[in-house]
């Protein structure tokens, strides 16, 4: 944190969208980048996001964060920048979502997530220590929580 200046961040605030990116161990880029093109689809089995701006948080670890950005022409937020700082600084932006992850479990309350996606399928959420997790603390709902099924399309969980 030090030398960190929250108003050095290009994030907008208000009515934005984050979306949480994974390393490919977790998820390729061509997987995240078609959760995306879902979310922003009028008629996609994600919640559309409407049209807000964009901003994407890769995984400091992931290669291909810019390859996701430019499918979108979304804004980015420095991967290197540890997500709890953005929470300390008061600069997140209106709402978030996205690939799985344990940080998550850092937002405030109060705090509205959209939606979670896992790779796997529906039938993979009891093996799932995340997703179990994230549904005993009422972090989200089981719909909103969406998995890829075998023909590449994605669904939601109904549990």
């Amino acid at each position: 944190m030090i030398n960190f200046k929250p108003e050095s961040v290009q994030c907008y605030q208000e009515n934005s969208f984050m979306f949480i990116g994974v390393d490919s161990t977790t998820a390729s880029s061509d997987f995240q980048i078609r959760v995306i093109s879902d979310s922003l689809a009028d008629k996609g089995v994600i919640p559309a996001i409407g049209k807000i701006n964009l901003v994407f948080k890769g995984h400091p670890f992931a290669d291909f964060n810019h390859e996701i950005i430019d499918a979108h022409k979304m804004q980015e937020m420095d991967s290197k920048i540890p997500f709890e700082t953005l929470i300390m600084a008061e600069i997140l932006p209106q709402k978030i979502g996205g690939m799985e992850s344990s940080l998550y479990f850092s937002l405030p309350e109060n705090y509205k997530i959209e939606y979670i996606v896992f790779e796997g399928t529906a039938d993979d959420i009891e093996k799932n220590a995340l997703a179990q997790i994230i549904l005993h603390f009422n972090v989200i709902t089981p719909q909103q929580i969406f998995f890829l099924t075998s023909s590449g399309n994605l669904f939601t969980c109904s549990i």
